[in-house]
Protein backbone atom coordinates (compact mmCIF):
# COMPACT_ATOMS: atom_id res chain seq x y z
CA UNK A 1 0.00 0.00 0.00
CA UNK A 2 2.77 2.64 0.97
CA UNK A 3 4.95 1.47 -2.09
CA UNK A 4 1.59 2.34 -4.36
CA UNK A 5 0.94 5.44 -2.07
CA UNK A 6 4.63 6.96 -3.39
CA UNK A 7 3.53 6.30 -6.85
CA UNK A 8 1.02 8.56 -6.72
CA UNK A 9 0.90 11.99 -8.35
CA UNK A 10 -0.27 13.76 -5.68
CA UNK A 11 2.18 15.26 -3.21
CA UNK A 12 -0.04 15.22 -0.12
CA UNK A 13 -0.88 11.13 -0.64
CA UNK A 14 3.48 10.76 -0.77
CA UNK A 15 4.12 12.84 2.17
CA UNK A 16 1.20 10.42 3.64
CA UNK A 17 3.35 7.17 3.01
CA UNK A 18 6.29 8.66 4.62
CA UNK A 19 4.75 9.48 7.17
CA UNK A 20 3.22 5.59 7.26
CA UNK A 21 6.96 4.75 7.02
CA UNK A 22 8.04 7.12 9.53
CA UNK A 23 4.94 5.83 12.12
CA UNK A 24 5.64 2.31 11.32
CA UNK A 25 9.30 2.82 12.03
CA UNK A 26 8.63 4.26 15.25
CA UNK A 27 6.35 2.09 16.54
CA UNK A 28 8.31 -1.55 16.02
CA UNK A 29 10.95 0.79 17.69
CA UNK A 30 8.84 1.55 20.74
CA UNK A 31 7.98 -2.45 20.91
CA UNK A 32 11.26 -3.62 20.71
CA UNK A 33 12.17 -1.55 23.77
CA UNK A 34 9.18 -2.78 25.78
CA UNK A 35 10.47 -6.38 24.35
CA UNK A 36 14.22 -5.68 26.01
CA UNK A 37 12.82 -3.70 29.15
CA UNK A 38 10.28 -7.32 29.60
CA UNK A 39 13.30 -9.39 29.25
CA UNK A 40 15.53 -7.89 31.48
CA UNK A 41 12.77 -7.62 34.67
CA UNK A 42 12.39 -11.21 34.07
CA UNK A 43 15.93 -11.69 33.99
CA UNK A 44 16.08 -9.68 36.84
CA UNK A 45 13.50 -11.32 38.63
CA UNK A 46 14.45 -14.74 38.35
CA UNK A 47 18.16 -13.92 39.53
CA UNK A 48 16.16 -12.33 42.68
CA UNK A 49 14.35 -15.52 43.14
CA UNK A 50 17.46 -17.58 42.84
CA UNK A 51 19.26 -15.69 45.27
CA UNK A 52 16.50 -15.61 47.90
CA UNK A 53 16.70 -19.41 47.89
CA UNK A 54 20.53 -19.83 47.80
CA UNK A 55 23.22 -19.41 50.57
CA UNK A 56 25.68 -16.58 48.99
CA UNK A 57 28.53 -17.96 50.37
CA UNK A 58 28.55 -21.46 49.21
CA UNK A 59 25.99 -21.24 46.64
CA UNK A 60 24.29 -24.54 47.96
CA UNK A 61 20.06 -24.10 49.14
CA UNK A 62 19.41 -21.86 51.86
CA UNK A 63 17.33 -22.78 55.11
CA UNK A 64 13.77 -21.21 53.42
CA UNK A 65 15.03 -23.52 49.88
CA UNK A 66 15.73 -26.92 52.04
CA UNK A 67 12.52 -26.44 54.51
CA UNK A 68 10.32 -26.05 51.24
CA UNK A 69 12.23 -29.57 49.98
CA UNK A 70 11.90 -31.10 53.27
CA UNK A 71 7.82 -30.17 53.11
CA UNK A 72 7.57 -32.00 49.88
CA UNK A 73 9.92 -34.68 51.00
CA UNK A 74 8.10 -35.67 54.03
CA UNK A 75 4.73 -35.85 52.43
CA UNK A 76 5.86 -38.39 50.03
CA UNK A 77 7.17 -40.42 52.88
CA UNK A 78 10.58 -40.79 51.11
CA UNK A 79 14.37 -40.12 51.33
CA UNK A 80 17.51 -39.78 53.84
CA UNK A 81 17.87 -36.69 55.95
CA UNK A 82 21.47 -36.03 56.83
CA UNK A 83 22.49 -32.71 59.58
CA UNK A 84 25.65 -32.06 59.99
CA UNK A 85 27.41 -29.37 61.99
CA UNK A 86 31.40 -28.38 62.22
CA UNK A 87 33.00 -29.03 65.46
CA UNK A 88 35.12 -25.79 66.89
CA UNK A 89 33.91 -23.98 64.24
CA UNK A 90 34.58 -20.67 66.30
CA UNK A 91 38.25 -21.67 67.02
CA UNK A 92 39.02 -21.66 63.53
CA UNK A 93 37.31 -18.30 62.69
CA UNK A 94 39.41 -17.10 65.87
CA UNK A 95 42.52 -18.98 64.97
CA UNK A 96 42.80 -18.66 61.04
CA UNK A 97 40.61 -15.44 60.68
CA UNK A 98 36.75 -15.66 59.28
CA UNK A 99 38.50 -15.48 55.17
CA UNK A 100 39.43 -19.19 56.55
CA UNK A 101 36.69 -20.01 57.63
CA UNK A 102 34.65 -19.23 55.34
CA UNK A 103 36.56 -21.19 53.03
CA UNK A 104 36.06 -24.26 55.27
CA UNK A 105 32.30 -23.54 54.99
CA UNK A 106 32.79 -23.29 51.01
CA UNK A 107 34.78 -27.19 51.47
CA UNK A 108 32.60 -28.74 53.27
CA UNK A 109 29.69 -27.74 50.45
CA UNK A 110 31.57 -28.85 47.93
CA UNK A 111 32.49 -32.49 49.40
CA UNK A 112 28.62 -32.28 50.26
CA UNK A 113 28.15 -32.07 46.42
CA UNK A 114 30.27 -34.75 45.46
CA UNK A 115 28.84 -37.23 47.74
CA UNK A 116 25.30 -36.61 47.35
CA UNK A 117 25.79 -35.77 43.13
CA UNK A 118 21.68 -36.46 42.86
CA UNK A 119 20.21 -35.09 46.05
CA UNK A 120 17.15 -33.22 45.88
CA UNK A 121 18.65 -30.18 48.28
CA UNK A 122 22.02 -29.73 49.52
CA UNK A 123 22.01 -26.93 52.31
CA UNK A 124 23.93 -24.61 54.56
CA UNK A 125 20.93 -23.85 57.05
CA UNK A 126 23.20 -21.20 58.44
CA UNK A 127 26.48 -20.66 60.21
CA UNK A 128 28.12 -24.06 60.22
CA UNK A 129 25.52 -25.82 60.02
CA UNK A 130 24.46 -28.08 56.22
CA UNK A 131 21.69 -30.57 55.26
CA UNK A 132 21.35 -32.95 52.69
CA UNK A 133 18.32 -34.54 51.22
CA UNK A 134 18.48 -37.61 49.23
CA UNK A 135 15.14 -38.62 47.74
CA UNK A 136 13.67 -41.84 46.59
CA UNK A 137 16.97 -44.24 47.57
CA UNK A 138 17.08 -48.13 48.69
CA UNK A 139 18.50 -48.75 51.92
CA UNK A 140 21.32 -50.17 50.38
CA UNK A 141 21.82 -46.98 48.62
CA UNK A 142 20.80 -44.89 51.59
CA UNK A 143 23.66 -46.47 53.30
CA UNK A 144 25.90 -46.34 50.98
CA UNK A 145 25.75 -42.66 51.26
CA UNK A 146 25.60 -41.93 55.00
CA UNK A 147 29.18 -43.76 54.84
CA UNK A 148 30.16 -41.50 52.11
CA UNK A 149 28.86 -38.07 54.36
CA UNK A 150 30.06 -39.57 57.63
CA UNK A 151 33.85 -40.22 55.83
CA UNK A 152 33.73 -36.49 54.24
CA UNK A 153 32.58 -35.67 57.66
CA UNK A 154 35.87 -37.45 59.44
CA UNK A 155 38.52 -35.86 57.53
CA UNK A 156 38.25 -32.39 56.55
CA UNK A 157 41.45 -31.26 57.00
CA UNK A 158 42.59 -29.06 53.94
CA UNK A 159 45.66 -26.24 53.35
CA UNK A 160 43.83 -22.87 53.36
CA UNK A 161 47.41 -20.31 52.61
CA UNK A 162 49.75 -22.56 53.40
CA UNK A 163 48.09 -23.24 56.88
CA UNK A 164 47.14 -26.84 57.46
CA UNK A 165 43.18 -26.50 58.91
CA UNK A 166 41.48 -29.81 60.03
CA UNK A 167 37.62 -29.32 61.31
CA UNK A 168 35.35 -32.27 62.59
CA UNK A 169 31.31 -32.25 62.25
CA UNK A 170 29.12 -33.88 64.16
CA UNK A 171 26.01 -35.64 61.95
CA UNK A 172 23.17 -37.09 62.08
CA UNK A 173 21.40 -39.39 59.13
CA UNK A 174 17.72 -40.41 59.56
CA UNK A 175 15.06 -41.61 57.01
CA UNK A 176 11.88 -39.59 56.11
CA UNK A 177 8.79 -41.10 57.13
CA UNK A 178 7.97 -44.67 56.11
CA UNK A 179 11.51 -45.93 56.08
CA UNK A 180 13.48 -47.79 58.10
CA UNK A 181 16.77 -46.16 59.49
CA UNK A 182 19.79 -46.46 56.99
Amino acid sequence: VVFKMLLFDNLGVRVMAVMMVIITIMQSSVVLSKFRETVAMLTLQDQLNRAAETDFLTGLDNRKAFMAKLDAACREGQGLLALADLDQFKPINDTHGHMAGDAVLVEVATRMKQVAVSATSVARLGGDEFALLLWNLSETDARAKAAALEEMIDRLTFVFRGRTITAGASAGIAPLAGQEPA
